[in-house]
């Protein structure tokens, strides 16, 4: 289905229709000229990032989580990058640390949870849903982790 929203949502709530077909062929509807200057920097944003990883949201193999619960986290992967969306609160997605993760946090609040298989320190980046760097640093990650995401942005993790 072709991509719309209310042109009063905010740039958070419209990018929930961009990322809920992250993984799939994206077709946008919404006339470029109607659009807010946020909104327009978040379809810029979530569309070069969906065109960069082409390869893996749309060519390599999905693996949804809890499909009793409506598949509320999903992964796609290749050799070397991971990206996982968490479409429900309070979900606890598993990364892989021998893999760049990108972490699309599509649960409507600012927070995710992360779970390592073993403890290790990481780097991070958190950007909002316009693409603006929120905060970067280097933490330990082991059992579930609270990450500070804001809504509809993307944690990077290496």
């Amino acid at each position: 289905d072709m991509l719309m929203w209310n042109a009063g949502d905010t740039p958070e709530r419209a990018a929930l229709q961009i990322l809920n077909v992250i993984f799939s062929a994206i077709q946008f509807s919404m006339r470029v000229d109607s659009l807010t200057k946020e909104q327009a920097q978040m379809v810029k944003f979530w569309l070069g990032f969906a065109k960069e990883h082409r390869k893996i949201l749309v060519e390599s193999t999905l693996k949804a989580k809890e499909m009793q619960n409506f598949y509320p986290i999903v992964y796609a992967e290749d050799e070397k990058e991971c990206i996982t969306a968490i479409y429900e609160i309070d979900k606890i997605a598993d990364i892989d640390l021998s893999k760049k993760n990108f972490v699309i946090n599509a649960s409507g609040e600012d927070y995710i949870y992360l779970r390592a298989g073993h403890k290790a320190a990481v780097s991070y980046v958190t950007y909002d849903c316009m693409g603006n760097k929120i905060k970067s640093g280097r933490c330990e990650i082991d059992c579930a982790v609270r990450f500070d995401v804001p809504q509809s942005g993307l944690a990077v993790i290496e």
